[in-house]
Order: structure tokens, then C-alpha cells, then sequence
């Protein structure tokens, strides 16, 4: 996968990290999926391109429950960006 340059806004070293993550997976997931599509993708990189969304999915979840317990608010239901 490419690299990304890492995001230029402010926050926590973890915030940042994420955001990274997530702009370096959403900057390959078109070559993935086209990949997919031609089924030039081998099963062993299906299977790492599933556990590099797996992680990014659960850091986001991990990010999010501590947003929440610095707010001081309940998770609420999932209402996508």
C-alpha cells in the first residue's frame, strides 16, 4: 500500500494516528476493490487486506469509546459520518 501524507490538523497522538490509518486505507481500497472485481487478488492478500480493515475498524471503536468517556456521554446508536 502507498503511503499518505499524515493529516495536517490538530489533536491527540492517537487521533492522529487513526486519521492516518484511515486516509492511507481509504487512498488503496479503489486499487483493492478493482482487484477484486478483475479477481487478480490472491486469497493471501484478501485475507490481510481483511485483517488491516479488521484493525483500523476496531482502533476506530477503541477511539471512539474513549471520546465518549471524556464527554462523559453514553455511546449513543451508530449514526455513520
Amino acid at each position: 500500500m502507498r503511503a499518505t501524507a499524515p493529516p495536517r490538523t490538530g489533536g491527540d497522538q492517537q487521533t492522529v494516528a487513526l486519521t492516518a490509518a484511515l486516509l492511507s486505507v481509504a487512498a488503496n481500497l479503489p486499487q483493492a476493490a478493482e482487484e477484486l472485481a478483475q479477481q487478480r487478488m490472491p486469497p493471501a492478500r484478501q485475507r490481510v487486506l481483511a485483517s488491516l480493515l479488521a484493525e483500523v475498524g476496531a482502533l476506530l471503536h477503541e477511539h471512539a469509546d474513549l471520546a465518549a468517556e471524556r464527554v462523559d456521554v453514553e455511546p449513543g446508536p451508530a449514526t455513520p459520518p
